[in-house]
């Protein structure tokens, strides 16, 4: 991983342009990687809207949304759909995203994925789709 981007919905309580939010964030990220072994220190970001959210994650090869209503398309099938150096994974806020956030998604070319039949909390939801990936990765 080499870089933990948020993005910040206009309801959320915080400011993207919090500088010691975001600084606690980077400290976080590297005591993280430090107490893993990891040579690479992940980069934080702070997206300033949705639209620049997707435009990043449209980069990656493996670019996928997840969304709890989606009911075919499982992260597992588009993990193994082709080879990939990169992936960025999209995860919703409490609440989730709304459906045309998800369509806006699918239109910047992101694949729509389900993590399985729960719902997840907006905290557990990162930390499950960057499990699956590690493993299916082999960095398990």
């Amino acid at each position: 991983m080499k870089r933990i981007a948020n993005q910040w919905k206009d309801y959320e309580c915080c400011d993207a342009g919090d500088g010691e939010k975001l600084e606690r964030w980077q400290k976080i990220a590297a005591s993280a990687a430090e107490q893993s072994g990891r040579g690479r220190i992940p980069q934080v970001l702070a997206l300033p809207s949705y639209e620049a959210a997707l435009q990043r994650a449209a980069q990656a090869e493996l670019a996928v949304c997840f969304y709890e209503n989606e009911e075919q398309r499982t992260f597992r099938a588009a993990i193994e759909s082709a080879p990939f150096r990169t992936a960025a994974l999209l995860t919703g806020p409490e609440g989730g995203l709304e459906r045309s956030e998800v369509e806006q998604a699918q239109r910047a070319g992101l694949q729509i994925c389900t993590l399985g039949s729960r719902i997840l909390r907006c905290e557990t939801a990162p930390l499950c789709a960057l499990s699956a990936l590690m493993y299916a990765t082999g960095e398990f």
